[in-house]
């Protein structure tokens, strides 16, 4: 959009209060490359008023190029979409697409970055676990079932799961291991399709280290009631031997692998 139609734009949504439309569109004036010799030129001026701050002290350098830094400082900022109340948690996807708000009484919703709802709302959820590339997240609810949904918070078919204490979600997103309140753990796919055997006697509960994925998601280590642990490969097949309590390793990977 070129800079005529941007000052018309952003003199439009002034005049009509649109004012997620007017930081937007401020936003695009401000940091186009040609908006310094703008300035200079005066077409800027009449928008002078709408800012905190006159124009040319974000414009204002010692090389004569803008300092973009300062234009949130001087945009003002207000509020987009509604205000929510009851609020519990605040869950951003790592691509800043879309959030999922859980409120105190059970609910829960995805907002675009707009602020308005996307998809439906649930109930009794308790957690949500959002993939690295915020393709998709797990939600468990309450009653320890948990689902997968798709960006746009539409469940995605054949992912629905019971009786799960916690999820652990790769960092390249492309499989996560589950693990289950009897103990037993299960890696799937990103599509929620299984990969390797089922495992049973997987250590109690504790985050701190009894499934630990590699940054490269290469691999991944699991350490069991029995006090033992074994590497697996993302295929779920087990890499190496499995150690156990005599292993001089054990006891440091307990304590220290994160």
């Amino acid at each position: 959009i070129n800079r005529s139609d941007l000052i018309n734009l952003i003199k439009i949504a002034d005049y009509l209060n649109i004012r997620p439309l007017l930081n937007a569109a401020f936003g695009q004036l401000l940091t186009n490359k040609e908006a310094p010799r703008w300035w200079s030129e005066g077409e800027l001026k009449p928008l002078g008023s709408l800012l905190g701050a006159p124009l040319s002290t974000i414009f204002r350098t010692e090389d004569d190029k803008p300092d973009y830094s300062l234009i949130n400082r001087f945009v003002v900022l207000w509020p987009i979409g509604a205000q929510l109340t009851d609020v519990a948690l605040i869950f951003i996807s790592p691509d800043s697409s879309y959030s999922w708000v859980r409120f105190n009484d059970g609910r829960a919703q995805i907002y675009g970055r707009d602020g308005n709802p996307i998809g439906p709302e649930l109930n009794d959820a308790w957690n949500v676990f959002m993939s690295p590339d915020s393709s998709y997240s797990w939600v468990r609810f309450h009653n320890d079932r948990a689902q997968m949904y798709d960006k746009k918070g539409k469940p995605v078919d054949g992912t629905e799961l019971n009786d799960v204490a916690l999820i652990f979600i790769s960092p390249d997103s492309s499989y996560f291991w589950v693990e289950f309140n009897d103990h037993r753990a299960q890696m799937y796919d990103r599509d929620g399709n299984l990969i390797g055997p089922e495992l049973t006697g997987v250590d109690e509960f504790n985050d701190q280290f009894n499934i630990k994925i590699s940054p490269d998601s290469s691999y991944s280590w699991v350490t069991f009631e029995d006090v033992k642990a074994q590497m697996y490969g993302r295929d779920g097949v087990p890499i190496g031997p499995e150690l156990n309590n005599e292993d001089s390793f054990f006891d440091y990977f307990r304590i220290n692998i994160s």
